[in-house]
C-alpha cells in the first residue's frame, strides 16, 4: 500500500515536501523513493517506537507552518490537500482541518462505496473548554488531517504521556481543541477499506477494555485525566470560576464514555466468568456485504470491466455535516482507478 499511496501522490503531482518515516518490520527498500514525489526523503526508525513519539520526530524538524499527516495502509485523495491546507492558511485561529472518511468493501472486482465516517462538524467555540467538550462528547479522531506545525507538535508530544492507544488517541485530539479550532472540510480525504484493525479491540474500544481489565481502564483514565490537566495550567487556561478542573473532565468524558457502555455485554461477561456456557464476544462489522445495486445507488464503470459502486447511503447521507458532491465522486474515482493499478 505504501507504493501505491506514493504513486498516487506522484500523479497527482504532489509539490510539496515529503517525508516518509518508516518502523515497519519490514523495512522500505530505497528503491522506494522511485516510486515517490520528487524530493522525499526516506526516515527509518525502530519497529518498537511509538508511533506518536515517531511522529514527535519528524514534526520537530519541519521547518514548514503546516503539516499534513497520511497513513501508509490506506488510501488519500490527493484533492483534498489543497482544501485542507487553504483553511489553515486563511483562518489564523484555526489549528487544523479534516476531511470525511469513505468506507468501501470489494465485490470481486467492483468497489462498493457503502458509509461515510469521521463527519463530525467543526470545532468552533471560542473559549477552549467549550471546544474540549465539544469534541470529547462526539470523540472522532482525525490522526490524518491538515495542522499548523507547532500545534501538531505540542499533540503528539502530549500523546506520547498517555498510556493506552486509546487514551493516546484522545489526548492527541484533546491537546489539538485546546489550542484552536478544528475544520470539519466537506471534502473525502481518506478511503478505507473494511479490513479490521490488527490490534486487539480491548486497545482500541473502552467498553472492551474495561471488560477485559476494568482496573487497569480507570487506573490509565486517571494518568491520562492528571496529564490533560497539568497540560490545560501549562496552556494558561482556567475552569469557570468555582468550578473544580478534575470534576469538570470528569464529566466531560462520561459524556463519551457513558454511551460505550452496554449493559448487556457486561452481564455476557459477568455469566461467562460464574461458569456459563456462553459464546465469546466477538467484533461487529459494518460492512453490510455483497448486495444488488439500490435505485439510489449510482455505479460508475470503469477501465477492465471494474465497477465503482456508489451507494445512497454515501451520496445521500441525510445529515448536515456531509456533502457529497460531483466533483467528490469524480476525484475518488480518479484515485481508485490508480490505486487499483497492477
Amino acid at each position: 500500500m505504501v507504493t501505491t499511496m506514493l504513486r498516487l501522490l506522484k500523479r497527482s503531482g504532489l509539490r510539496h515536501p515529503l517525508i516518509i518515516a518508516d518502523s515497519s518490520s519490514d523495512a522500505l527498500d530505497d528503491s522506494i523513493i522511485e516510486a515517490a514525489p520528487e524530493g522525499a526523503e526516506l526516515r527509518r526508525y525502530p519497529t518498537s517506537i511509538d508511533f506518536y513519539e515517531k511522529l514527535a520526530d519528524v514534526v520537530s524538524t519541519v521547518r514548514t507552518p503546516f503539516v499534513l499527516t497520511i497513513p501508509d495502509k490506506k488510501i488519500t485523495v490527493p484533492y483534498a490537500i489543497d482544501e485542507l491546507v487553504s483553511i489553515l492558511r486563511d483562518r489564523s485561529d484555526y489549528v487544523s482541518a479534516a476531511g470525511y472518511v469513505a468506507r468501501f468493501g470489494m465485490q470481486d472486482a467492483d468497489v462498493d462505496l457503502y458509509r461515510v465516517s469521521m463527519f463530525a462538524p467543526s470545532i468552533v467555540d471560542e473559549e477552549p473548554l467549550r471546544r474540549l467538550y465539544a469534541f470529547v462528547r462526539r470523540y472522532v479522531v482525525s490522526v490524518f488531517a491538515a495542522f499548523r506545525t507547532e500545534a501538531l507538535l505540542v499533540c503528539a508530544k502530549q500523546a506520547s504521556t498517555a498510556r493506552g492507544l486509546i487514551f493516546q488517541e484522545v489526548m492527541f485530539m484533546n491537546s489539538l481543541a485546546l489550542q484552536g479550532k478544528i475544520s470539519r472540510v466537506p471534502v473525502i480525504f481518506g478511503l478505507h477499506g473494511r479490513e479490521r484493525s490488527n490490534r486487539p479491540i480491548a486497545l482500541r474500544n473502552p467498553m472492551h477494555w474495561f471488560l477485559s481489565d476494568g482496573r487497569s481502564f480507570f487506573e490509565h483514565y486517571r494518568e491520562y485525566c492528571a496529564s490533560l490537566a497539568a497540560l490545560i495550567h501549562r496552556l494558561g487556561i482556567a475552569p469557570p470560576q468555582g468550578v473544580d478542573l478534575n470534576r469538570l473532565l470528569d464529566l466531560m468524558h462520561a459524556a463519551w464514555l457513558g454511551r460505550e457502555v452496554d449493559t448487556g455485554m457486561i452481564s455476557h461477561m459477568a455469566r461467562s466468568l460464574l461458569g456459563d456456557d456462553l459464546p465469546p464476544l466477538v467484533e461487529e462489522t459494518d460492512w453490510p456485504g455483497p448486495r444488488p445495486i439500490g435505485p439510489q445507488d449510482c455505479v460508475d464503470h470503469r477501465s477492465a470491466g471494474r465497477r465503482h459502486i456508489w451507494r445512497g447511503t454515501v451520496l445521500n447521507a441525510q445529515r448536515e455535516e456531509i456533502t457529497i458532491g460531483d466533483r467528490d465522486v469524480r476525484e475518488v474515482n480518479l484515485a481508485l482507478d490508480i490505486a487499483m493499478e497492477n
